[in-house]
């Protein structure tokens, strides 16, 4: 049976001011969202592959539950799926582990409060261009592994980010 991760509701920061604690699971992986009202965190753990999701049902839920937060995909996840936080306009930063080998489209289209990538992966993702579609990457910082800062500023796709440090 496929287990996909629907929809995601975050605690009233009316009536909860202290930390929401809600989690899942989607394909291989564990999902867990902590934190207060106004700092979220999303983290994302386990082996394997994360299911494929198109926007109609991953997406919309996490998309009002992603404000102003950093998301994290912890090592030991080898992929993200197509669609993985298609239009989360609250996404203003995430890490890719570093045993991340693989990206799907739309990824992080329409993610357009990123202002900061971390990939520990030390060596570059071969992606598809619309993995980052609608967002403007020429203003976003990557952060990568010592040593890999030319490997990335050479890869397609990750070239285009503004700063690569």
């Amino acid at each position: 049976m496929k287990r996909i991760l629907t929809s995601i509701t975050l605690a009233d920061s009316k009536k909860d001011e202290h930390a929401a604690a809600l989690s899942g699971i989607t394909g291989g992986c564990t999902w867990m969202i902590t934190g207060t009202h106004d700092n979220y965190t999303l983290a994302i753990s386990g082996n394997g592959v994360m299911e494929d999701h198109t926007h109609n049902n991953l997406a919309h839920g996490m998309k009002n539950a992603a404000a102003d937060s950093k998301h994290f995909i912890h090592n030991g996840v080898t992929a993200i799926g197509n669609y993985a936080f298609y239009g989360c306009s609250g996404l203003n930063g995430v890490i890719i582990g570093k045993s991340v080998t693989a990206i799907g489209d739309l990824s992080f289209a329409y993610c357009r409060s990123l202002t900061a990538v971390t990939n520990l992966n030390p060596k570059p993702q071969s992606i598809n261009s619309s993995v980052f579609e609608y967002v403007d990457t020429g203003n976003i910082v990557l952060i990568v592994p010592a040593g890999a800062v030319d490997d990335y500023k050479a890869a397609p796709v990750w070239s285009g980010f503004g700063n690569i440090e």
